[in-house]
């Protein structure tokens, strides 16, 4: 079977109206706080080893939901392999943002078109998070270490972390809390199994309409 296949056979399309896909939406909107933003199509990822391994880890344990640009992401966890294998989580740990989707602005835009954008809907085992806003004093021999007792990491706003893919070019203080939304918040963890890509999203987005 090839990679393709396989690809196909853990991707179900949503029915645009149904229960899941008008949800996905909602969240959607309500997250980016724009009336604006809409769902185009969305596939559930269905993996019955990664949704055993997950469901194990989270067990009575905090779980958020994450938005992650699959743009953002490299190429150790390009999308095709995150729908297969789940998330190749490094050493230095893995950020995965909660609340706003950081949305990159596209690097161009057809006149009179919205911009698209592609995303995976995410569930993250947060846990008991130790709070820190200085990640690299927690590295030990290139390997990041959460203190016993805990299973992520929350990133304090301005903190320049090591945690690797989807973080953002580590910025200054006042950089991060200008550019950065007041819902927004950044935990790392360390175990792939701490994260499910539960869809892949296709949505249009143009904050300008909101304002017009």
């Amino acid at each position: 079977m090839s990679s393709t296949e396989r690809q196909r056979d853990l991707l179900f399309r949503q029915s645009i109206g149904s229960d899941e896909f008008e949800r996905i939406d909602y969240l959607l909107k309500t997250s980016l706080r724009s009336p604006s933003a809409k769902v185009t199509d969305a596939w559930a990822i269905s993996s019955p080893i990664l949704t055993m391994q997950f469901e194990a880890r989270a067990r009575d344990l905090l779980v958020a939901e994450s938005w992650v640009d699959t743009a953002r992401l490299t190429s150790v966890n390009a999308a095709s392999s995150v729908f297969q294998n789940g998330f190749t989580v490094p050493p230095q740990g893995m950020m995965f943002p909660i609340g706003t989707p950081q949305v990159s602005p596209p690097v161009s835009v057809t006149p009179g078109l919205v911009p698209k954008f592609e995303f995976l809907l995410c569930r993250v085992v947060i846990g008991r998070s130790y709070c820190t806003n200085d990640a690299a004093s927690l590295m030990e021999g290139g390997q990041l270490v959460i203190p016993d007792g805990y299973d992520s990491l929350y990133l304090v706003r301005g903190d320049n972390s090591n945690a690797a893919d989807i973080s953002a070019t580590p910025k200054s203080m006042n950089q991060a809390e200008a550019q950065t939304p007041k819902n927004y918040h950044e935990y790392v963890v360390l175990e792939g199994a701490q994260v499910i890509p539960c869809f892949l999203v296709h949505f249009t987005y143009d904050p300008s309409q909101d304002s017009a």
